[in-house]
C-alpha cells in the first residue's frame, strides 16, 4: 500500500512538473523554433501561440510574433507557387489576426492578391492598412510607396479609357482620393458610378471616408449608413459610424456604435480602441485599461494604458507600460521622451527620485533655457540623497538663472550634507548676499543640527 501511494505521488509530481515547463513561454519557443527548423510550420505555430498566451515580455512576443508571421508567409508563398491564391489569402489572414500595427508587408501583398482577382474593394481595404501603418512607421515609407505605384497605374488606365463603367468611376474615385487627395474629384467620380448602380455599396463606403476626411461628419454618416444598410454585417463599417458620431460630438451613439462592431466581431480592434479612448475620455480609467488590454501591442496602446494605471494610482503597472511603449517605439526620439517623460511623473509618485533626475538629464539637449534642466536635476538628486551630482548640477547654473539664490541654497546643503563643510561654507556667504532670508533658513537649520 505504501509504494502504491508513493508512486502516486511520483506520478502528480512528475504530471506537475512537465505542466511547470510547458507553460514556460522561452521553451514553448524554443520548442516552435526545433519544429520550424524541421519545417514541420503548422506544428511550430501551435507552439509559438502557446508561448504567447503565457510571456508577458515584450522583446519575446516581437520575436514570437515575427516567427509565426514568417511561418504563415512561407506557407502562403508555397501556395502562390502552386497558384493557389485562395489558400495564400488564408494563411496572409492568419498573419493579419495576429494584429501587429507595424506590419505592411502583408496586408500590401493581400491588396496585390484582391487585386488580381478584381476583388477593387478588399483591394483597397488593405492598401490602406498599408498607407495608414506607414504613415506612423518611420521605416515602412516604401510599402506605401508600393501603394501609390498601384493607385497610379490604375488611375492611368482608366483615365485613358474613352467610356468608364461603374467599377471604372470606383476605381478612379479611389485613386483621386488616396493618390491625389483630390477630393472633389473623388465625390464626382463616385457619385457618378451611384447614379449607374444607385446600390453599389463599394461607392458609399469611399464617400464616407472622403467626407469625413473633410471633417463633413455628417454627409459621412449618411454614406456609411448607407453602406451598412446595404452591409449589416460588416463590422469594420460601423467604428466608422462611430467617428462620425464623435466628430458630431454625439458620445452616447458613438458608443452604441463600437458595441455593435463588437457584437458581430469581438476581435474588431477598431471597435476596442474605441471603446477605450471613450471611456478614457470621460475619466473611466479602470473600464479604458480594460479595453487597452485587449488591443494589439504598439506604443500608442502601451503609452495610454500606462496613462490609465497612473490615473488610478497604479504606478508600478504604469511605469511598466511606459517601458514596453519605450521598448516598442517606432515613431522616432520625440515618442521615446514622451514614454520616459511618464515615467518619470509615476517615479516621482514612488520616491525614485533618481530615475526622475535621469529624464531630465535626457532633456538637455533640447531646452532653450539649460539652467531650468539642471535645476530639476540637482533638486531629484538631491531628494535621492546623491549629492554629489546635485552638487555638479547646482554648479551648472548661471548667475542670470531666476532661481539661482535657491540654487546656492541647495549647492550649499548639498556640500553640507556630504561632509565638505569649506564649499559649503564659501557658498553659504555668497548666500547671504544674494538672499539673506534664504540664508538665514539654511543657517538656522545648520545650528540646530549641530546642537
Amino acid at each position: 500500500m505504501f509504494y502504491k501511494v508513493l508512486i502516486l505521488i511520483i506520478v502528480i509530481f512528475s504530471f506537475s512538473f512537465a505542466q511547470n515547463v510547458e507553460i514556460d513561454d522561452y521553451s514553448l519557443y524554443q520548442k516552435g523554433q526545433e519544429f520550424a527548423a524541421q519545417g514541420n510550420l503548422k506544428q511550430a505555430i501551435d507552439y509559438y501561440k502557446k508561448a504567447l498566451l503565457v510571456t508577458e515580455k515584450f522583446t519575446l512576443k516581437s520575436a514570437i510574433l515575427d516567427s509565426i508571421k514568417s511561418a504563415y508567409m512561407i506557407m502562403a508563398k508555397k501556395e502562390l507557387n502552386s497558384n493557389n491564391i485562395d489558400n495564400a489569402i488564408l494563411y496572409l489572414k492568419e498573419i493579419m489576426n495576429l494584429k501587429n500595427e507595424t506590419d505592411t508587408s502583408t496586408p500590401l501583398l493581400l491588396g496585390k492578391l484582391y487585386l488580381k482577382k478584381h476583388d477593387y474593394f478588399k483591394a483597397f481595404y488593405y492598401f490602406d492598412l498599408v498607407k495608414n501603418r506607414a504613415d506612423k512607421i518611420d521605416f515602412s515609407y516604401g510599402d506605401g510607396n508600393a501603394v501609390d505605384s498601384i493607385y497610379t497605374e490604375l488611375k492611368n488606365k482608366y483615365m485613358n479609357k474613352k467610356s468608364l463603367n461603374v467599377v471604372g468611376y470606383y476605381i478612379l474615385g479611389v485613386c483621386y482620393e488616396n493618390l491625389d487627395l483630390d477630393y472633389e474629384k473623388a465625390i464626382k467620380m463616385l457619385q457618378a458610378a451611384l447614379s449607374m448602380e444607385p446600390f453599389f455599396k463599394e461607392a458609399y463606403w469611399e464617400l464616407g471616408k472622403v467626407y469625413y476626411e473633410q471633417k463633413n461628419y455628417q454627409h459621412a454618416l449618411n454614406n456609411f449608413q448607407q453602406y451598412a444598410k446595404i452591409v449589416p454585417d460588416d463590422d469594420n463599417v460601423y467604428p466608422y459610424i462611430a467617428k462620425c458620431y464623435m466628430g458630431l460630438n454625439d458620445k452616447n451613439n458613438a458608443l452604441l456604435m463600437y458595441k455593435k462592431a463588437l457584437e458581430i466581431n469581438p476581435d474588431n480592434m477598431e471597435a476596442i480602441q474605441g471603446i477605450a479612448k471613450y471611456y478614457m475620455s470621460i475619466g473611466e480609467y479602470k473600464k479604458a485599461a480594460e479595453y487597452y488590454q485587449k488591443i494589439s501591442f504598439s506604443y500608442d496602446t502601451y503609452l495610454n494604458l500606462g496613462k490609465c494605471y497612473y490615473n488610478l494610482g497604479e504606478y508600478k503597472k504604469a511605469i511598466a507600460a511606459f517601458e514596453n511603449a519605450m521598448e516598442s517605439n517606432l515613431g522616432g526620439e520625440a515618442n521615446g521622451i514622451v514614454a520616459f517623460y511618464q515615467i518619470a511623473k509615476c517615479s516621482e509618485k514612488l520616491g525614485d527620485y533618481a530615475t526622475v533626475a535621469e529624464y531630465y538629464t535626457t532633456q538637455l539637449k533640447f531646452a532653450e533655457n539649460p539652467d531650468d534642466i539642471y535645476y530639476m536635476i540637482g533638486i531629484n538628486y538631491f531628494k535621492a540623497h546623491d549629492y554629489n551630482n546635485a552638487i555638479a548640477n547646482f554648479t551648472e547654473i548661471t548667475e542670470i538663472y531666476n532661481k539661482y539664490a535657491e540654487s546656492q541654497y541647495f549647492l550649499a546643503f548639498s556640500y553640507f550634507l556630504k561632509g565638505d563643510l569649506d564649499s559649503g561654507n564659501a557658498v553659504l556667504q555668497k548666500l547671504k548676499e544674494l538672499n539673506p532670508s534664504l540664508y538665514n533658513i539654511l543657517y538656522d537649520f545648520l545650528l540646530k543640527s549641530i546642537d
